[in-house]
């Protein structure tokens, strides 16, 4: 069974304790946007394992989001969907209740010694 922290996270993350502002210095990228809606291009219902403060919602699907964290959830914008308080593992919907899925694919890189890859620094003046 999934461990939780004591705000509900889930997995290799405490959002509790590292995620209070997250809503205000996470803003999405819009070329990660379009790739995530190509991805899901022909799908209108789609959930979202993981879907924090929903930085990549679009309201071109229907979008129903899954956040075990309290913080995270509480700091869903108005506009988007309540996320439902469940995990991965034990999610309380029926089999092929969606037409697509939005995930957290590599999160399994943050569990690695070391990345080899690029790194990108913006800097504003």
């Amino acid at each position: 069974m999934t461990q939780r922290t004591a705000d509900g996270s889930a997995g290799d993350a405490d959002y509790g304790a590292i995620g209070g502002a997250y809503a205000a210095y996470r803003r999405p990228e819009p070329r990660v946007a379009t790739l995530i809606e190509q991805a899901l291009a022909g799908a209108r219902t789609v959930v979202n394992v993981g879907a924090g403060a929903g930085s990549y919602e679009s309201a071109a699907f229907e979008v129903t989001p899954v956040e075990p964290s309290t913080t995270m959830r509480a700091q869903r914008p108005a506009h988007l969907p309540e996320a439902v308080n469940a995990v991965a593992e034990r999610l309380p919907f029926d089999d092929d209740a969606f037409d697509g899925a939005m995930t957290k694919r590599h999160g399994h890189l943050r569990r690695q010694p070391f990345l080899n890859g690029s790194l990108v620094l913006i800097r504003a003046d």
